[in-house]
């Protein structure tokens, strides 16, 4: 959704790719993708608290 943010890409961080380099990870798999996102009011709370992206991708 709009607002949404891509955390991971089939289980591996995108943290410092960037955007041409995650859109080659998406599309380097024919048959399946998997992505970890975050909505706006999670990605506030888990920074408000403390928690960077690493701690939503154990």
């Amino acid at each position: 959704k709009e607002g949404d943010r891509v955390l991971a890409v089939n289980g591996e961080s995108i943290e410092g790719l960037d955007h041409e380099q995650t859109v080659h990870r998406i599309r380097a798999r024919d048959d399946q993708v998997t992505l970890l996102v975050i909505d706006p009011a999670g990605d506030q709370f888990y920074h408000s608290v403390g928690f960077g992206d690493t701690v939503l991708l154990w």
